[in-house]
């Protein structure tokens, strides 16, 4: 297992909560970076007959069209799912990392610990569900038409626009509409958070065996930026399947709430299947930087909070 033999860098008091609160805090920090590629994405993979540019130079047309700001509109909605889910994987990864190592005491905290690996799939479960919503809301932010002028002066704030779309949402089709595109989601975020953290350990493990195990930020660093854009890469056809479901491009009268493998199934009959990887260098472009900015916040903040705490 890949958590096996897994330390921390620093001494930790047992304390849960200055790993989440550092988690939390590297992962606003990583979502402040991918936002702008996040919004690239999205547009790449609801239309398929979009130009594919490089990132850099895609970046560059959006900004110069429609404002440098507009770069971030979906982040408010995105920051809504991202604190919950963010503190619900680092538990999961603290606890998991003392399990496996068997670092978990014989007490009521080392209980807590197998408890919290035994609900990991339901906390897992339930990330996703409180993500949803949000998640469609901050496509249509990142698919609506930029204002101008006047326009643009009148719009509301983007977590206006966000909760509008939400209640439009739940007037117009109920829970199905909010929670559109779960099981793909679930999919890929189980596949992401479960990759992210094997990846990261088993390549921090490896260069702990190197001259760069001594420089402990650098190990941090590489093993995020390698953990985020190998798991992007991955999940990357579950994360299409998704913004295609919740976008509803294959949503009729007879069918407004077309399943995953009949959406699957429809886009690769459309477009083939390399179409479900359309996006990736996108993810990855925004993942692996975020991974390490991620991990690099959330070690730096555990030491420091661990540092005051004594």
């Amino acid at each position: 297992f890949p958590f096996r033999g897994m330390s921390d860098t620093s001494a930790s008091s047992g304390r849960l909560w200055p790993h989440v609160v550092s988690g939390v805090s590297g992962r606003v920090t990583a979502e402040l970076f991918m936002s702008p590629i996040n919004l690239l994405k999205v547009r790449l993979q609801h239309n398929l007959q979009l130009k594919r540019l490089p990132v850099p130079a895609a970046m560059l047309q959006l900004a110069r069209d429609e404002g440098a700001l507009s770069l971030w509109r979906g982040l408010p909605p995105r920051l809504m799912w991202a604190t919950p889910l963010s503190a619900a994987t680092f538990t999961y990864y603290q606890a998991a990392k003392k399990v496996s190592s068997g670092e978990a005491s014989d007490g009521a905290a080392g209980k807590r610990d197998s408890r919290i690996v035994l609900a990991g799939p339901f906390m897992l479960a339930a990330s996703v569900a409180v993500r949803t919503p949000f998640d469609i809301a901050e496509q249509r932010l990142q698919l609506e038409p930029p204002a101008t002028g006047a326009d643009a002066a009148r719009r509301p704030s983007a977590f206006r626009r966000a909760l509008s779309v939400l209640r439009k949402l739940w007037d117009a089709e109920g829970p199905r509409g909010l929670w559109r595109g779960y099981s793909a989601a679930l999919c890929g975020v189980g596949t992401f958070v479960v990759g992210y953290f094997v990846v990261y350990e088993t390549v921090r493990k490896l260069l702990l065996q190197t001259p760069l195990g001594s420089v402990d930020s650098a190990t941090h660093v590489i093993a995020g930026g390698i953990g985020g854009g190998t798991t992007a890469a991955l999940a990357t056809p579950f994360d299409t399947i998704k913004v295609r479901m919740q976008t509803k491009i294959y949503a009729t009268a007879a069918d407004p709430h077309p399943s995953m493998p009949a959406v699957w199934r429809a886009t690769v009959s459309q477009a083939g299947w390399r179409v479900l990887f359309r996006g990736t260098l996108a993810r990855v472009a925004s993942n692996a930087p975020s991974g390490a900015i991620m991990f690099t916040v959330y070690e730096a903040g555990h030491r420091w909070i661990e540092a005051r705490l004594g």
